[in-house]
């Protein structure tokens, strides 16, 4: 991966599709750098709609629900780095997370691709919990990937510690070399999440 990640322009302002602005959004903005496209060598700017486009295609739409029924269960979406579990086991565990009707996985080329702000959709849009897995440091096949992305979740984590929704963000590296922890790592957050409640009690 390049040096010259791109430093994105953000408008502050309302929140994307209505929602009720997180605390401390306008701040997270000032710090987090642009998307790093891996295979590009060139600068490029945001496309203002590509954060509610991509959480929405990963299902947040499909998972909305009522949260007031009597057998509520934490909706998780999972921001995974393409390159981290690709094996024919690691597929089969994907498989049987992916089967659960409130787990969503998000395949991401490279986790230094990812923007910050699809953690911040997915929990406007009434997301409960959201996971970003990804490889271990020293291991990207971006080479610097991991690394950008761990700072970029550092802040947008300090952010949201200071606010109503603390403890509802989990990032975690993970690798094809680890058997079994991925689907214990959607378990825990599931469970996390559970005793917390729906995220709708902390936006209104």
């Amino acid at each position: 991966m390049g040096d010259d990640a791109a430093h994105a322009e953000e408008k502050e302002g309302a929140a994307p599709g209505g929602s009720t602005p997180l605390p401390g959004l306008h701040d997270l903005h000032r710090h987090l750098p642009g998307l790093c496209y891996p295979h590009q060598g060139h600068r490029r700017r945001r496309d203002p709609g590509s954060n509610q486009s991509v959480c929405r295609k990963g299902g947040i739409a499909a998972m909305s629900t009522d949260r007031r029924k009597p057998n509520w269960e934490p909706k998780i979406i999972v921001l995974m780095c393409d390159w981290c579990l690709f094996s024919e086991l690691d597929r089969a565990d994907l498989a049987r997370v992916q089967a659960q009707p409130n787990v969503r996985i998000v395949k991401i080329p490279c986790l230094g691709r990812m923007d910050p702000m699809y953690v911040l959709t997915a929990l406007q849009e009434g997301i409960d919990g959201v996971l970003v897995a990804g490889c271990h440091l020293g291991d990207c096949h971006y080479k610097r990937g991991n690394f950008m992305a761990e700072n970029r979740i550092a802040v947008l984590q300090t952010v949201l510690e200071t606010s109503s929704l603390k403890g509802r963000t989990k990032f975690a590296h993970i690798s094809t070399a680890e058997r079994g922890v991925f689907p214990r790592l959607v378990e825990e957050m599931q469970q996390k999440i559970g005793a917390l409640g729906p995220i709708e009690e902390e936006l209104t």
